[in-house]
């Protein structure tokens, strides 16, 4: 594997870390709005009865907004895994990455344009070599964001809160 490839896998590594678990944020919410809307629903249902028609309309509509928001979500994610939005090109990921660490700043990005320029001198390839070498040492010490990040923050908290308390819901038999 040449020098490029690495950082180019290593950028699309960060890429994807990053896409998941903006993937994983987005079902959280999901997750969170269909027990809402389904707590909403059983209380109105304790203070108004609802007809079976009324019922389905209801299910219907919460079914189809959310299997909605799941299909745009799923192609918002495609996107961003294969870097078609602005926000996820290798060249934003790289800079995305130089701002948080110091010691890289804006070297990656340059290391990774350099790698896509066409250079005609034997020199001009040299040091193109040398940077790639630098700029692959510091990168190799640079830890890709852990996916399970995501369930220690506070809106994977919220989620099992919201969960618990619409379970002790569903068992309240008054």
């Amino acid at each position: 594997m040449n020098k490029k490839n690495k950082i180019e896998n290593f950028i699309d590594q960060y890429r994807k870390s990053k896409v998941i678990m903006i993937l994983l944020q987005r079902f959280f919410y999901i997750l969170i709005f269909i027990i809402l809307i389904a707590t909403i629903f059983t209380c109105l249902e304790q203070l108004i009865y609802f007809d079976s028609d009324s019922r389905i309309r209801i299910l219907i509509l919460a079914i189809s907004f959310s299997f909605s928001l799941i299909i745009l979500i799923g192609a918002h994610f495609l996107l961003q895994l294969n870097g078609k939005i602005k926000n996820f090109s290798n060249e934003e990921i790289a800079k995305y990455i130089g701002k948080k660490d110091s010691s890289i700043s804006d070297k990656l990005v340059n290391v990774y344009q350099l790698s896509k320029t066409k250079l005609t001198s034997k020199l001009s390839e040299e040091l193109r070599n040398e940077a790639t070498r630098k700029i692959q040492q510091k990168i190799s010490n640079i830890q890709i964001p852990n996916i399970l990040y995501v369930f220690k923050t506070n809106l994977f908290l919220l989620l099992l809160f919201i969960f618990f308390c619409f379970t002790g819901l569903l068992f309240n038999n008054q």
